[in-house]
């Protein structure tokens, strides 16, 4: 996934440039996730080539959502257990295949909720997480790797710096005073 734009390509998905009706879709705040995974599951799982296949299915499913949802279908996936996990077809000889120790030792851990236990979450907000555990996990994979492809890297202080100018000490003390207001 070193190149998404060529992924999109490779399931002939040109965007589109509607953003204007992506306007009426409110973000889900507070929505953050986390995968875990042993290092035994990195060593023998991640480096296998379907994985692109299973990026390539992926990236198709998305795209047809967002065709729907384009033509006035609903902002959220609607895909049934099997098209989720059909994604994931490509790897099921693999992952049947392990043994029980193997199975035992590839240990991954999906989370998905709202992780925020500051005070303001724990008054005002509904906190709710979910974990998945096994290979239901992996259909978070997905979006990690396109959040890792798609990222702008900073590497040194001057490239943050440049991305986010840093505020003088005032408005840093006086963001300080709000925030312990709210």
């Amino acid at each position: 996934m070193e190149n998404p734009d060529q992924m999109l390509g490779a399931v002939e998905h040109f965007p589109s440039g509607a953003a204007t009706q992506d306007t009426a879709v409110k973000p889900k705040l507070h929505l953050k996730s986390q995968f875990y995974a042993s290092r035994e599951f990195v060593e023998k799982i991640l480096p296998l080539p379907q994985w692109n296949e299973v990026l390539l299915a992926t990236l198709r499913a998305r795209a047809k959502e967002r065709v729907q949802f384009l033509s006035g279908g609903p902002a959220d996936s609607l895909a049934s257990r099997e098209e989720s996990f059909g994604q994931m077809a490509a790897l099921a000889p693999y992952l049947r295949a392990r043994t029980p120790a193997q199975r035992d030792a590839q240990v991954i851990y999906l989370s998905i909720g709202s992780q925020n236990q500051d005070d303001r979450s724990l008054m005002e907000n509904g906190e709710v997480l979910a974990v998945i555990s096994g290979d239901a996990a992996l259909a978070g994979i997905a979006d990690y790797v396109y959040l890792v492809a798609r990222a702008t890297w900073l590497e040194t202080q001057a490239d943050l710096d440049r991305s986010v100018p840093p505020v003088s000490k005032f408005k840093h003390d006086l963001a300080r005073w709000i925030r312990r207001l709210i």
